[in-house]
């Protein structure tokens, strides 16, 4: 082979139905950059040295790939109160992959093709343009979808304002306490230089120094983080939080990092 494996990763909303196939490859996004031979190409074009990375759909599971010559590899980054019934169903049809990203560890144990991959992403690209004047002591950041963080966020939502970026600490509620999950909430609060008042993933040490957060296990911890909150406590913080934007960084590049790994494991 005269060239480098390409690796493109489908969009999330794409539907996965048939035509698949068909799909133009400007259409995907590349992280590491679209080669000059695919220009023009459909996925049909994917040679088998090539990689298409995919999000979860239940026929993603069974739907014949016609036409498709790509290793096909599949991102599995949402908790497993979401991701349930992809993580029952892989432990039959992971075969069908060529590798399964996730940060799973039970679902790593139970097939031979997984990568231990963390979750991280954020909602702000650009954040190092960010205005990071703050305006009001606390917020609270968007709910998540599901689950018991979701009734949490609830019980905060009257007493507290939607984040806007203007916060000095915001309110961080993830989907669930789930080890090695921490979602685009808590790295865009990061970014926005808020200090975060945290419920979520129980072991951030082990990705990096969580001091600049305040940790948090239930609601009455997240409430006595919220009346301590103060512009003097935010500027006591300040410097831990700018040390975490760097670290972070590499995290919110999901797709570059999922390619990368992907590579490493050739």
């Amino acid at each position: 082979m005269g060239w480098e494996p390409a690796i493109a990763v489908l969009p999330d909303r794409h539907h996965q139905r048939s035509g698949l196939q068909a799909t133009p490859l400007e259409a995907l996004t590349w992280p590491l950059g679209l080669p000059d031979r695919l220009y023009g190409g459909t996925v049909a074009d994917l040679s088998p040295q090539d990689h298409l990375l995919i999000h979860p759909r239940m026929l993603t599971h069974f739907r014949r790939r016609s036409g498709i010559s790509a290793r096909v590899s599949l991102l599995l980054l949402e908790p497993a109160l979401t991701h349930a019934r992809h993580i029952a169903m892989l432990r039959l049809t992971w075969w069908r992959f060529f590798r399964i990203l996730t940060f799973h560890e039970e679902l790593l144990t139970r097939i031979p093709n997984g990568i231990f991959f963390a979750p991280g992403a954020t909602t702000i690209p650009d954040w190092r343009d960010f205005d990071n004047a703050k305006t009001q002591d606390c917020a609270l950041a968007p709910p998540p979808v599901r689950g018991e963080g979701l009734r949490l966020h609830e019980a905060l939502a009257t007493r507290l304002d939607a984040d806007t970026g203007a916060a000095r600490f915001t309110v961080v509620i993830e989907a669930a306490r789930e080890r090695n999950y921490f979602s685009a909430r808590l790295v865009d609060a990061i970014f926005r230089g808020s200090v975060p008042i945290y419920w979520g993933c129980p072991n951030l040490a082990d990705f990096f120094d969580p001091s600049g957060i305040v940790l948090c296990e239930n609601e009455a911890d997240i409430c006595r983080a919220v009346q301590a909150a103060s512009e003097a406590e935010h500027a006591a913080r300040l410097p831990q939080v700018r040390a975490l934007q760097q670290v972070l960084a590499p995290y919110a590049m999901t797709e570059q990092r999922a390619a990368r790994a992907l590579l490493a494991s050739l």
